[in-house]
């Protein structure tokens, strides 16, 4: 009877450890210093990584990071190499402040790069997709409004700075299923 319960306990352990090892695990990112990305991480924060492609369904593998911080989300994109090579975060905005954030972040962003260039506007739940270039880099700011499709109170607002080689436009816009609590 031992014999088996110390089987059957070392079975457990070996199968929960073995899941372990595949979560993401906490790690602290430093932001690169004088970056674009730089600009719009948690500095020096501690991070949950899972590997992914850069652009949800396209691009390069790279580790995506996420830092949950109140209704703030930090994402941080690195290579192999552990080099930062996209970062942002979205913020949940009650639905009656939401375009005023936005357009405040807008007129922060144009001043620091220019003029705009816009991707998208009244579509779905993605009401606004600004876009400025800043050397290397792309960097956006979106505000996504879900309550057209779900009883919300929030709205989210997004500002990112991702590689300037990439589709500014990209093809996976869509309807959010999950992530939005009235």
């Amino acid at each position: 009877m031992f014999k088996r319960w110390l089987l059957v306990v070392l079975t457990v352990g070996g199968i929960c450890t073995a899941c372990a090892s595949h979560r993401p695990h906490p790690i602290t990112i430093a932001a690169p210093a004088d970056s674009e990305p730089a600009r719009y991480m948690a500095s020096n924060a501690t991070y949950v990584c899972q590997s992914t492609l850069l652009y949800e369904t396209a691009g390069p593998k790279v580790q995506s990071c996420a830092r949950q911080s109140s209704d703030t989300t930090w994402l941080v994109d690195r290579d192999n190499d552990g080099r930062v090579v996209a970062a942002g975060w979205e913020a949940m905005v009650p639905l009656e402040q939401l375009t005023d954030a936005t357009e405040a972040l807008e007129d922060a962003l144009t001043r620091r790069y220019g003029p705009p260039d816009s991707c998208v506007s009244r579509t779905g739940t993605l009401k606004r997709w600004f876009w400025w270039p800043a050397g290397r880099y792309t960097v956006q700011a979106r505000l996504v409004d879900p309550s057209p499709l779900y009883k919300v109170k929030r709205g989210r607002l997004e500002v990112q700075a991702i590689p300037s080689e990439a589709i500014v436009c990209l093809t996976w816009v869509h309807t959010p299923t999950q992530l939005f609590v009235p």
